[in-house]
């Protein structure tokens, strides 16, 4: 007997990692000068990592803007940051891929020393692909094989590129300050070229200006910048799969004001990271049983996973509710909103739609008789995403949120909303058990009856039922053409042996 055998690679373990660390940072602001502080926010700007012995070492940049009022009852600001690095024992080994996400979290102030501190935690996560190479068998002489067709995806390693926006925005109004400001990226599609991968999503820039007029109002501007990028992949062809994954890794604004007109030009620019990926797919036919009517065979099978990425897929939902709130007074009013942030708490299948429960947290900013105040929302959702997902596939979900706003409608009752912008990366997986080894134990038994009649069992499929036969399926079709798989157990079954 002669095996064949298929070399195949499949994900074998997928782990994810984490790590926390936490960054601090001295500011020069004297605590006795700080009459209130209004938001402190961090950015995580990572560099990228490196792998040794099987540990991800990571490590970037964290910035805080921090917004307050001072002794004189002026509003401030200050900028300051810090670095972080660390490293988690993850066992990356040759063939493996991992993605790196690093986010702020327990963002943190301290006046009571002399000097304000604002701390954060980095939370970084690390998810580990493990690839192996197996030998599967595929075929055989003198074999009688249960064979299944299985898309078998290879990827050609990970690529990296940084990537620079710049964007002019004019505004209508005079300003004298950027408070604070954050931006995000999120990709809406990714397809393979030829020799490279091309990447299509939007950067979601908000900030808080301070205007350069006699009441110094607090305005919020939220803009989109749509991208298209070409990530080089020697490997890309337009018919292969891709994904990619996008990070800011640098954010800064510049503000230019023309008196005469009354208007400033800010100068945003931002770099941007991106981790592309390319697969190709192979059907091939793998056993998942055989046996052989003249030999009797030991089999050693292994269950194995194969996954195929699918497209990315990007969807915007509306946000919106009111939250009550401890009663304000007549003469608050919100000047606007901050600090947004979307946390999942949940996600599931519902009739294959994607059900996601989570909570939006923000701030907003309160002008009274006292001058300015925050208060912090919470705010739980709950949504069904118009995107079908199968059962037995894989998927992570995260969302961004954009053009978050507070308003007042009573003095118990704010509404908040915002645009969710969900993205989800998903995978299909198709599990089989297939055969990986095969040993010769011996000659069966001849049956010397030209013709014997089986009495068949409930639920046989045409594959036991011919195993248990020890004939070909093919010929047991032949002869029993009336069979209706799965059997109901009620079939007589004729199998006819030549002399």
């Amino acid at each position: 007997m002669e095996p064949v055998f298929e070399k195949v690679s499949i994900r074998a373990n997928s782990n994810v990692f984490t790590d926390e660390v936490k960054a601090e940072c001295r500011t020069d602001i004297f605590s006795g000068s700080v009459n209130k502080i209004l938001s402190v926010n961090a950015y995580v700007y990572p560099e990228d990592e490196s792998v040794e012995d099987g540990k991800i070492r990571y490590g970037g940049k964290v910035i805080f803007r921090i917004c307050y009022v001072d002794d004189e009852k002026v509003l401030r600001k200050c900028e300051c940051g810090n670095e972080f690095f660390g490293t988690i024992l993850a066992n990356v080994s040759n063939g493996s891929t991992f993605n790196v996400n690093i986010t702020a979290e327990k963002v943190n102030y301290d006046l009571t020393g002399s000097k304000l501190i604002v701390s954060a935690l980095i939370l970084t996560n690390v998810s580990v692909n493990e690839y192996k190479e197996m030998q599967l068998l595929s075929d055989g002489k003198d074999f009688i094989c249960d064979k299944k067709e299985t898309a078998v995806i290879n990827n050609f390693g990970v690529k990296k590129i940084n990537y620079p926006i710049e964007e002019e925005i004019e505004l209508g109004y005079m300003v004298k300050e950027v408070l604070t400001h954050g931006t995000t990226a999120c990709i809406t599609s990714c397809q393979c070229g030829v020799g490279c991968v091309i990447v299509d999503g939007e950067v979601y820039l908000s900030a808080l200006l301070l205007q350069n007029n006699e009441n110094s109002g607090i305005i919020r501007e939220d803009k989109v910048l749509p991208f298209r990028i070409e990530v080089e992949y020697e490997e890309s062809m337009p018919q292969m799969l891709a994904t990619a994954k996008v990070s800011v890794k640098g954010f800064k604004t510049e503000i230019s004001v023309d008196e005469e007109k009354g208007v400033s030009l800010v100068t945003a620019t931002i770099n941007l990271g991106f981790r592309a990926q390319v697969f190709t797919e192979e059907q091939v036919l793998l056993t998942a049983d055989a046996f052989s009517v003249s030999e009797e065979l030991s089999l050693t099978k292994t269950d194995c996973a194969f996954i195929k990425p699918l497209a990315v897929k990007t969807i915007k939902e509306r946000i919106s509710e009111r939250v009550a709130v401890n009663e304000l007074s007549a003469d608050k009013k919100v000047v606007c909103a901050y600090g947004e942030k979307v946390e999942i708490v949940a996600t599931s299948l519902e009739n294959g739609q994607l059900k996601v429960v989570g909570v939006v947290s923000g701030k907003a900013i309160l002008q009274g008789e006292e001058g300015l105040q925050t208060l912090a929302i919470d705010l739980p959702f709950e949504k069904v995403l118009d995107c079908i997902i199968e059962e037995n596939n894989l998927y992570s979900v995260s969302v961004l949120p954009t053009n978050f706003t507070i308003k007042l409608i009573t003095a118990q009752e704010l509404e908040v909303a915002l645009d969710g912008v969900f993205t989800i990366y998903a995978e299909e997986k198709t599990l089989i058990k297939c055969v990986n080894e095969v040993n010769v134990l011996g000659e069966k038994p001849i049956n010397e009856k030209a013709i014997s009649v089986y009495i068949s069992t409930e639920g046989e499929s045409l594959w036991s039922l011919a195993k248990r036969l020890n004939v070909c399926p093919e010929s047991l079709l032949e002869t029993n053409n009336d069979l209706d798989f799965p059997l109901s157990g009620k079939e007589r079954i004729v199998v006819y042996r030549q002399k």
